[in-house]
Order: C-alpha cells, then sequence, then structure tokens
C-alpha cells in the first residue's frame, strides 16, 4: 500500500503487509544461514613430509 497519509482503518492492512514482509525476511534469511553452514565435503589434502619442511624451511 502506497499512501502518503494513512489512517487508522489503513491500519489493520498495513500491520498485514508488514508482517508478511518480515515473515518472507525471515525465511530468506533461514535459507542463506542454511546454506552458509551445510556440511561440506572435506577435501582436505594433508602435507607430506617433505612439503612440511620446505614450508616451514626446516631441513628434511
Amino acid at each position: 500500500m502506497e499512501k502518503d497519509q494513512l489512517t487508522f482503518n489503513d491500519l489493520p492492512t498495513v500491520v498485514g503487509e508488514l508482517c508478511d514482509r518480515i515473515a518472507s525476511m525471515e525465511n530468506l534469511l533461514t535459507e542463506k544461514l542454511s546454506k552458509q553452514y551445510e556440511t561440506k565435503e572435506n577435501t582436505h589434502v594433508p602435507m607430506t613430509v617433505q612439503e612440511a619442511c620446505n614450508y616451514l624451511k626446516m631441513p628434511l
């Protein structure tokens, strides 16, 4: 509802629209957060002893 001046009679409609918008934003946030914290496949490959020594600049 786009009006410059709201009247007392407009309040139920406006509050209903606000509640719908808030619920929509909550759903979007919940969806985004759940995707952010999804468990991802572990693709980490440990370093070999040689790679670790090279990384730490230490002799083997």
